[in-house]
């Protein structure tokens, strides 16, 4: 079933979406639907340059597709693009920021939710999704989790993509405190898989 969420990534060219590549959209729309006016900031781990993405997904594919399809699709929100490349960056689109953040190092990614937290004006800031299509290398993906999750509000949904199958495992054990796996996928080849997980309010 070819969803809302589906159809906007396919208008960028991410390859978020069975018509170009993964199978995530589908999910991703199921799990996330009921949050569409609610989500109101929104971090991104990898924009995407254009001479990376378009031998994947075609020459249809615009820089910060996942960003601009996120912000379509939560129409309230604030969407935050995090890559360590700056080739990906891009202005002037309404409702988004790129940011510079090396993913595989804490401290790089605390400094980058301080830096949202003074950009929106909002010190006790906590984001609603976090969603890591970076490196894709375990340890930084890893670090990734294990250093943002405590930024994430309660019953906030955290997602990690672009797991091989074979390793997904390593996605399921020593999660960070408060931390509930909401839904595993395994989708149509080895290396398209993702898993999420949501916060849980502490006690």
């Amino acid at each position: 079933m070819q969803t809302e969420l589906c159809q906007l990534f396919h208008k960028y060219g991410s390859d978020k979406c069975p018509q170009i590549l993964h199978s995530y959209s589908p999910h991703y729309h199921n799990l996330l639907n009921q949050y569409k006016t609610t989500f109101k900031n929104i971090l991104e781990i990898g924009i995407g340059t254009p001479d990376l993405m378009k031998p994947i997904v075609g020459d249809n594919y615009q820089s910060g597709a996942s960003l601009k399809a996120w912000r379509d699709y939560f129409v309230n929100a604030y969407i935050f693009g995090a890559d360590i490349n700056t080739n990906a960056f891009f202005s002037h689109e309404y409702r988004i920021k790129c940011l510079q953040c090396d993913q595989s190092n804490s401290t790089s990614l605390m400094q980058t939710i301080e830096y949202i937290k003074c950009y929106t004006n909002n010190h006790y800031l906590q984001l609603d999704l976090i969603v890591d299509d970076g490196s894709h290398i375990v340890e930084h993906m890893i670090t990734s989790i294990n250093t943002l999750f405590q930024y994430l509000k309660p019953y906030g949904i955290y997602i990690i993509e672009d797991i091989k199958h074979q390793e997904i495992e390593l996605f399921t054990q020593n999660l960070p405190p408060n931390c509930n796996i909401i839904k595993i996928h395994e989708g149509t080849f080895y290396w398209d898989a993702f898993v999420a997980y949501q916060k849980i309010p502490a006690i």
